[in-house]
This record gives C-alpha cells, sequence and structure tokens, in this order.
C-alpha cells in the first residue's frame, strides 16, 4: 500500500489542548521547584547572618567578661535608659545591649547619651536584629512605660535577640524612681537576685559560678514574638526600645521550650522567625543551630548555670 505523499504534508502542525495543558503543568511545576530553591537559598543566608549577629555579640560578651571579670549584666528594670556617667556594670541602669555596645562599636558609645536621638541612626541596630523576622527596625513602643532617665518615644529600635535570665522567672519591676543614693538602696532588689542564668537585674555573674560549664549553658539567643505583633506593642516581650534596662524584650527563660514565632503565644521563651531552628550563643563563645524538638529538660538545665543535673522546682518563680 502507497503513502500518499500529500496526506501526509496535511497532517496538523498544532498541538492539541491535553498537550498544552501538559506542557503548561510541567512549566509550572518547574517554577515551583525554582521558586522553593530560591526561597531556601533566601532563608540560608538569612541563618547565616543571623549567626555572624550572634557570634559578634558572643565576642563582646568576651570582651566585657575580659575587662570586667564577669558576664554582661542587664540594668535596673524597663523604666530606664542609658545614664552614661554610670559606667559599666550593675551601677548602669541600662540592660546587656547598651553594656555590650562599648565593644562592638568602640569610640561610638557616646552617641547613645541622648535617647532621642541614639533610636534612630546607630548601626549598631542591624546586628541586633534577625534577617528573617519580618518587622520594621523600628517599632510602636508601649505606652505603659515611666520612663524615670528619658522621654518616652513612640517609635523605638527593637531586638530579636535575647540574654539567658535562667529557668526561674523573676518577674522583675521597672526599678528605682531616681539616682538619689538612697532610693536606689532603699529599691527591692531581691527579686533579680533569684535569677539562675547568666545576666539580670544588677547582675555580676563570674565564669566560677557557671558549674555547668560554660559550654553546656546559654548566653544570648533568639527570642519568640508573636506573628500578629511584628508592627504593634501587643507583644509585651516586643514593645519596647532595646536600651533598656531589665525587661521582657530583653531576656528570655528556659522554663518552657524554644517555639516559633506564633500567633499569640508565651511571651517569655527563646524561638525564632526561622521555620524549623533557632540559634544560641553558649558562654564558650561558640554559636549553635538548634531544632524546636530539643528535649525540654535539656533546654531547661541549659539556661541555668548551677544546676548540677538538677532545676528549679518552681521555674515559674514567686
Amino acid at each position: 500500500m502507497k503513502c500518499d505523499p500529500v496526506a501526509v504534508h496535511r497532517r496538523p502542525l498544532g498541538v492539541t489542548l491535553v498537550e498544552l495543558i501538559v506542557c503548561l503543568t510541567i512549566a509550572g511545576l518547574l517554577v515551583s521547584l525554582l521558586l522553593v530553591a530560591v526561597q531556601r537559598t533566601r532563608e540560608a543566608s538569612r541563618q547565616a547572618a543571623c549567626m555572624s549577629n550572634l557570634r559578634q555579640m558572643a565576642l563582646a560578651s568576651d570582651l566585657y567578661l575580659n575587662r570586667l571579670g564577669h558576664f554582661v549584666s542587664n540594668g535596673w528594670g524597663f523604666n530606664w535608659g542609658p545614664e552614661p556617667s554610670q559606667g559599666l556594670g550593675p551601677e548602669q541602669p541600662a540592660g546587656w545591649i547598651y553594656q555590650l555596645a562599648f565593644d562592638l562599636a568602640p569610640g561610638a558609645a557616646e552617641s547613645f547619651a541622648s535617647p532621642e536621638a541614639r533610636d534612630r541612626t546607630h548601626p549598631y541596630l542591624a546586628i541586633t536584629r534577625c534577617p528573617t523576622r519580618a518587622a520594621e527596625r523600628l517599632g510602636p513602643v508601649t505606652t505603659r512605660l515611666t520612663p524615670v532617665n528619658y522621654t518616652w518615644q513612640e517609635l523605638a529600635p527593637r531586638t530579636d535577640y535575647a540574654i539567658n535570665e535562667g529557668d526561674r522567672i523573676t518577674r522583675t519591676l521597672g526599678g528605682p524612681k531616681s539616682l538619689n543614693a538612697q532610693v536606689v538602696v532603699a529599691y527591692d532588689w531581691s527579686r533579680g537576685e533569684a535569677a539562675t542564668g547568666i545576666s539580670y537585674q544588677r547582675s555580676r555573674v563570674r565564669p566560677a559560678m557557671v558549674l555547668d560549664g560554660l559550654t553546656h549553658t546559654y548566653l544570648i539567643g533568639e527570642k519568640h514574638v508573636f506573628r500578629d505583633a511584628y508592627h504593634t506593642a501587643d507583644d509585651p516581650g516586643y514593645d519596647q526600645s532595646l536600651w533598656s534596662g531589665v525587661d521582657l524584650d530583653l531576656n528570655r527563660w528556659t522554663n518552657s521550650a524554644p517555639i516559633p514565632d506564633r500567633w499569640h503565644a508565651n511571651g517569655r521563651q527563646f524561638g525564632s522567625a526561622h521555620p524549623q531552628v533557632w540559634h544560641v550563643a553558649f558562654c564558650d563563645g561558640s554559636v549553635r543551630r538548634l531544632t524546636f524538638d530539643i528535649d525540654g529538660l535539656v533546654h531547661q538545665m541549659n539556661g541555668h548555670r548551677a544546676d548540677r543535673g538538677a532545676v528549679e522546682s518552681d521555674p515559674f518563680g514567686g
């Protein structure tokens, strides 16, 4: 049987609807895979930047430790800002971020003397932020503050990192009402003294006090933030300036497991905006990537500087 050459050349040259749908489906899958790969690459880059921030903070902590003989102190309370005349250590009303700034940005700490100016432009602020968390550098500040030594600001820089106060929630308050020596001495500092971690209200923790070893004790880690409070002051642990004294914004506890950012949750935990991991600097200067399924008891003991294999019977404090 002979083939009609004319008939062969008359064969349609187009594609069927089914073939078009298959091609579009394959193209869509390839684009989706490409987008996933790009997102993973970007997140890996953000995590690397986050770990770099923690390494810089750990290095500054080591310099501070060598100079003063104890781990960085965490100020007097949330109603206080920096007081340059008070130096560093337990006598400084501002918390750990301000106190480490002298080693992270040598020669620039004088720019912190004015609360109204320092909150907005200092390059040091970039180190205090995790690039994965989609929040502005300056965020709304709670109106519940009663500032002692500065003027309340509507917007202020916030931090994505917190220092380890231990596994016992101390519930420290805003601090004394003035710098007057008699007022300071008369203030009840006993709540802070109950802390089991590395840095807390007027702390002076020496390495010899870390009986569990520097390699097994948290120093500074990422903190959990309400997802619905990235742009508001609704999270009590994300509603104040990073220049303040000891407060939920600056410290975290290990009595509860670390968690990724969620819609309204416990505001006292370590955690992160990363989907599967969080990062923490240990007292020996190492920075590690940990998962959220870390054993709860191990996590709690990592926050206690001297539990010796046991933990507080009442981690929530009195």
